[in-house]
């Protein structure tokens, strides 16, 4: 893989990615969790939406993908854990939500709509609590919060059979 990566064939290196979790031969997964280590962001961020295929992700690369220092591996990280109903996600979600600015920040608020009662909840009581700067966040998150939802429910029902 770091053979892969090197130079200007990154894209090759992600996009080998999910052949290596369908296969999920231990040798392919210690192939990803190497990759989750890279130092492009890049390269860790479809890594550990990789690992989540293969349901391989062990609790200590969760937390080293949550922690990453780039805001694409840890939304990656945090999009991944919903994808397999991961208990955590939520407070990940809401901590992630302090972490991110601009566009990034308005990222998470729309993975919150993957947990829209949990997540309605959750920044209810941020905008009823004590501080203030949960209060703003949750006031900043929850028009989009509430969009998505709206946007989801006008959405076809395309698995209704005609």
């Amino acid at each position: 893989m770091a053979r892969l990566a090197e130079g200007n064939v990154e894209g090759r290196c992600r996009q080998a990615m999910p052949v290596l979790a369908a296969i999920a031969t231990p040798e392919a997964l210690d192939i990803l969790r190497d990759a989750a280590a890279h130092q492009s962001p890049r390269v860790r961020a479809a890594a550990v939406r990789a690992l989540v295929i293969g349901a391989s992700q062990t609790d200590q690369e969760w937390v080293r993908a949550i922690q990453d220092a780039d805001h694409q591996v840890r939304l990656a990280a945090v999009e991944a854990m919903i994808h397999a109903n991961h208990p955590d996600t939520l407070v990940h979600l809401l901590e992630q939500a302090k972490l991110e600015t601009g566009r990034y920040k308005h990222e998470v608020a729309r993975l919150l709509v993957n947990l829209p009662s949990e997540a309605l909840v959750a920044l209810t009581g941020w905008i009823e609590g004590g501080d203030a700067e949960n209060r703003n966040l949750a006031l900043e998150m929850l028009p989009v919060l509430l969009a998505e939802m709206a946007g989801r429910e006008e959405e076809p029902d395309h698995a209704v059979a005609s």
